[in-house]
């Protein structure tokens, strides 16, 4: 049964979101309030398409040194039900891999430069651990956002900025390093990895000031040990039908226990 395993990024998905709505109202100065306006104006977005795209150098003991990130990209269109969504990836520093997934109701259809030309088709098993509804799910990620920014973290407004032909919201946000620490996936979690999290970090997260979407997310990360790496998200689509076809049954195998790499 294909398994969702979980975000390369630890809390990448907790600053990845997006939120809809129709109001026109004056600037909001308090950037916590804007959060909260975007937690309740997502109630009603129904799908998302979204750009990953990573950059940077990261040491990997297990590929013998330093592996450049730059091109790596995943790209995809979600229902917030999970009934459908489609992806593309690519890592070109891996063995330039690239692949594409397809979902629809209870099944997964993969296939990648490295397994061939077939599609694997494999169970959907749901739950929280969903890579793929994290990053497409705005909703849940702000929710988990709003609640974190009461208990830690520090978050303040920056000038606004220019976004496409609107102009947005730009808020920065600062997760200290406790929070990496004490979050449950933190027992699965490398043990270099947390200690390179040890001093946080921080995110820059942008709202459509007249629609409150975000529109994009991005964060830096750098150390001696581990290297560097540069991270942006970015929404739009918001609400666009997300129609899935099933790839052709003689393309399709079964195959059972895959994951992707």
């Amino acid at each position: 049964m294909y398994r969702r395993v979980a975000p390369v990024a630890l809390v990448a998905t907790l600053a990845l979101a997006a939120c809809g709505g129709q109001a026109t109202q004056p600037t909001i100065e308090d950037p916590k309030e804007i959060v909260t306006r975007s937690v309740e104006a997502m109630a009603d977005v129904e799908s998302v398409h979204f750009v990953l795209a990573l950059d940077g150098t990261v040491n990997v003991a297990e590929m013998g040194g330093a592996m450049a990130l730059n091109g790596t990209e995943l790209e995809g269109r979600i229902a917030m039900d999970g009934s459908a969504a489609e992806m593309s990836f690519a890592v070109p520093a891996f063995l330039g891999i690239a692949g594409e997934m397809r979902i629809i109701g209870q099944e997964a259809f993969i296939k990648t430069t490295m397994t061939g030309p077939m599609w694997m088709r494999q169970a959907v098993e749901a739950g929280a651990d969903d890579p793929f509804a994290q990053a497409g799910d705005p909703q849940e990620a702000l929710t988990e956002l709003r609640s974190l920014l009461d208990e830690s973290g520090v978050i303040k407004k920056l000038a606004d900025v220019e976004c496409g032909e609107s102009t947005c919201y730009q808020i920065e946000i600062a997760i200290g390093g406790e929070v990496f620490a004490d979050a449950p996936e933190a027992a699965s979690a490398a043990p270099e990895v947390l200690d390179a999290l040890g001093e946080g970090l921080t995110f820059n997260v942008q709202f459509d000031k007249s629609t409150f979407y975000m529109t994009e997310a991005s964060t830096s990360f750098e150390d001696d040990e581990m290297g560097s790496l540069d991270l942006t998200m970015t929404f739009d689509e918001y609400g666009e039908p997300v129609n899935v076809d099933a790839p052709p049954a003689d393309e399709v195998t079964d195959a059972e226990g895959f994951t992707l790499p």
